[in-house]
């Protein structure tokens, strides 16, 4: 085999090295070509954990290439200004794209999305209360505040409350009849209640979620498929204290629960117990409103219409010397001494 001059295996060697940079060259041009431009996404700049709020100094900005099917779901910088302030649904760490399924531009949103998000206080539970059209009002949705109420009517073995009362001394048994010593013993001595009654249980109440009925609606225009809407309220979530959560478990489980919506302008500190209600204290109040009518001279009357008095009656002086005079109670008879 004939061997190839210095000159041509030198040629053919850089013909090599040549080829190989232009395969590369045609390679890297091709892929620059196909791929996208790097998009300006927002990452974490340090932890950011649910139920914080997006800040500016929360992220930076950092060039990536990006899928286009992906890109929708990160916050570009251009979008920022869609997302500052959002509550942060589920945390971020440090270095993470900041995706918008983890950010919710209403705080309210968030919380029914993630009912944990709420209970930023460990002595408050979420639950869920049983409702129905009847006893709540009909456009009550999540974000409102409602006040939960008890309702008793005239159930039987409802209509006394213990109270403690102590009974007289009693001896205790013992074999030395010298020995024997009183001793007292407390016991519960019914006080009664007149039903029906009404009690403010919870004031102020956040609504996380409201659950409706489905409804069947017939079916689509093929056919094919029932369309479902939502009917009448069922239920409602709500943010309630701990400590309370037998109480209305008990009004729910009864079917004693009403509710009424609260104003969101309500303050903590405006929030003070108030006195439930019974027949009795009913009548209380009624015989207060009757003394506070007659003292203003009014004259009570069986009218409806509350303008209406009746005209005084003025009587004649021999009918009012006529009069029968009430006699003084006799004197109390004075005790006989006998002396022995």
């Amino acid at each position: 085999m004939p061997k190839l001059a210095p000159v041509i295996r030198i040629g053919l060697t850089l013909l090599g090295v040549l080829m190989v940079i232009a395969a590369f060259l045609g390679v890297l041009y091709l892929g620059i070509g196909t791929n996208p431009p790097p998009l300006r996404i927002a990452v974490a700049a340090h932890d950011l954990l649910q139920g914080e709020y997006l800040t500016s100094g929360a992220y930076r900005i950092v060039d990536q290439i990006v899928d286009p099917r992906l890109a929708s779901l990160y916050v570009q910088e251009n979008e920022l200004a869609d997302y500052d302030g959002a509550f942060i649904v589920e945390t971020l760490r440090k270095g993470d794209p900041i995706n918008k399924v983890k950010l919710a531009l209403d705080g309210t949103t968030a919380l029914t999305r993630r009912y944990a998000l709420a209970l930023q206080n460990p002595d408050d539970v979420i639950m869920t209360l049983p409702v129905n059209p009847d006893v709540i009002p009909a456009k009550v949705s999540s974000g409102d505040f409602v006040n939960i109420l008890f309702a008793g009517g005239n159930e039987s073995g409802l209509s006394r409350l213990p109270e403690s009362t102590p009974v007289p001394d009693l001896p205790i048994a013992n074999s030395d009849p010298l020995l024997m010593e009183p001793i007292s013993i407390t016991t519960s001595q019914p006080d009664a209640i007149a039903l029906p009654l009404a009690d403010l249980m919870l004031e102020h109440v956040l609504v996380l979620d409201v659950n409706f009925q489905p409804t069947s609606q017939g079916y689509n225009e093929t056919g094919t498929e029932q369309v479902v809407a939502d009917g009448p309220i069922s239920s409602i979530v709500v943010k309630v204290p701990r400590s309370h959560q037998t109480l209305l478990m008990f009004g729910a489980s009864t079917s004693k629960l009403r509710f009424a919506i609260a104003s969101p302008a309500l303050e903590t500190h405006q929030l003070q117990p108030q006195m439930g209600m019974d027949w009795a204290k009913y009548m209380a109040l009624y015989r207060w409103k009757e003394s506070q009518v007659l003292a203003r001279g009014e004259t009570l009357t069986q009218t409806l219409f509350p303008s209406h008095t009746v005209p005084a009656v003025t009587l004649p002086e021999a009918a009012v010397a006529a009069q029968p005079t009430a006699m003084p109670n006799p004197p109390a008879p004075t005790p006989t001494v006998v002396s022995q």
